[in-house]
């Protein structure tokens, strides 16, 4: 912060958060202000007294300092700086009464509990079991392209194959994927930092609507079991987790799978051709594919900031917090930071360094990283190999107006020019 006060930087960091959740071209290209913020210091001081953290390494200590905690399952459906009234809040409340508190806002020792249990569910067996399944749905939905015609890969690709796997793990019966899918698209919009009460009230709904989806396939593998993923977790209640807890699980998982490995296909695809360049370093060597999806995930990381709360003792980067300070971590911007990263905003397939932070960190890292990776690896390679001269049909697609994700909401390409 050379030459600029600590009040003036907190001051017009406010003013680009402000920007951030509530201008539209800010959301859609928020790099320019990720830059500003890293230019004026590492965190910064909000009028509401919340703390927002952009530096990298800063928000890397959030993540796996135990010191900071997610606060179990206070404000898990009340995105921060909302504007509702208590009697909004009441009616959210009321509406959401079925929801257990999820994984991802737990802290040990029940967060503990619950992620060995998944772990041991979920890591070692079924998701082996997709490693067939993955290859063969990718060339069945791009064998239903055209290429020599402009196609949307959100509509054609994105947003069949992501659900498609989920369902596989999950179970979902076919007929009720799209519903799922445009339900988990209605619950996140919901979650974004500073939405309207009728968005949170649509997203409550959104997620009440998916978890009777979920109490149905779990009564299903109650009357009829089979040898799968929410079998096993099935088996464990209630000895080891709750009913609800189940539920809130498998909400999360199916979030987790296809929300952002869905984003993350069209963010991908269209790194890959606004950079020829790199698109040609891809296809001369697939190798190369790796390292180039985290590349796209440090660049346009699907979820781009996270929320913790300091407990006794906590302190960030030496220096001493308040215990129930809120903290906002900003992805994004800790992705971009000139100091990890140099030339952050260039896309470079073949960059080395510091790991980003797209899957999170510490206790709360990603459970589906390595099915996520698996997947991205895979999607690029078919696309790549079949198409690699693919070119954006639209120089500029539509993005989805959200803070909290990076999403296009159309990538309308030719594959074969």
């Amino acid at each position: 912060m050379v030459g600029v006060s600590e009040a003036k930087a907190d001051g017009e960091a406010w003013e680009i958060l402000a920007a951030l959740m509530n201008d539209d071209e800010a959301k859609r290209r928020p790099a320019p202000l990720y830059a500003r913020l890293h230019s004026l210091g590492d965190r910064f001081r909000m009028p509401n007294g919340t703390t927002l953290v952009a530096g990298h390494h800063a928000v890397t200590e959030l993540l796996r300092s135990p010191a900071f905690i997610r606060g179990s399952a206070q404000g898990a459906y009340r995105p921060a700086f909302s504007r509702t009234t208590q009697a909004q809040n009441d009616e959210l409340a009321a509406l959401g009464s079925d929801v257990g508190a999820a994984l991802t806002v737990l802290d040990p020792p029940d967060h503990t509990r619950l992620r060995v249990l998944v772990q041991r569910a979920f890591v070692p067996r079924y998701v082996r079991t997709l490693e067939d399944a993955i290859p063969q749905v990718i060339d069945e939905l791009l064998d239903e392209i055209d290429p020599t015609v402009p196609v949307d890969i959100v509509p054609a690709f994105a947003s069949r194959f992501a659900p498609a796997i989920m369902a596989h793990l999950i179970g979902l019966p076919a007929d009720r994927i799209n519903e799922v899918a445009t339900l988990s698209a209605i619950f996140m919009r919901g979650v974004d930092p500073g939405t309207d009460f009728e968005t949170q009230r649509a997203s409550v709904i959104a997620g009440r609507a998916k978890r009777d989806i979920v109490r149905a396939v779990m009564a299903d593998r109650r009357a009829n079991p089979r040898d799968d993923f929410v079998n096993a977790l099935v088996e464990a209640i209630p000895e080891s987790l709750s009913d609800a807890e189940c539920v809130s699980l498998l909400q999360i998982m199916y979030l987790g799978g296809y929300e952002t490995t869905s984003h993350m296909i069209g963010n991908g695809l269209v790194r890959l051709m606004r950079n020829p360049d790199q698109l040609a370093l891809l296809a001369a060597d697939p190798a190369l594919i790796p390292g180039a999806v985290e590349e796209m995930l440090r660049m346009d990381s699907a979820i781009q900031l996270t929320k913790v709360i300091a407990s006794e003792g906590a302190s960030l980067l030496g220096e001493a917090t308040g215990p129930g300070d809120v903290f906002m971590g900003l992805f994004g911007a800790a992705n971009r930071d000139p100091r990890v990263y140099p030339d952050p905003d260039r896309f470079n397939v073949q960059r080395k360094g510091r790991a980003h932070l797209a899957f999170g960190g510490g206790l709360h890292y990603c459970l589906g990283v390595n099915l996520a990776r698996f997947e991205l690896e895979r999607v690029f390679a078919a696309f790549i190999a079949r198409f690699p001269r693919m070119q954006l049909a639209d120089p500029d697609p539509p993005r989805l107006i959200s803070f909290m994700q990076r999403a296009y909401r159309s990538v309308p390409v030719v594959l074969a020019p």
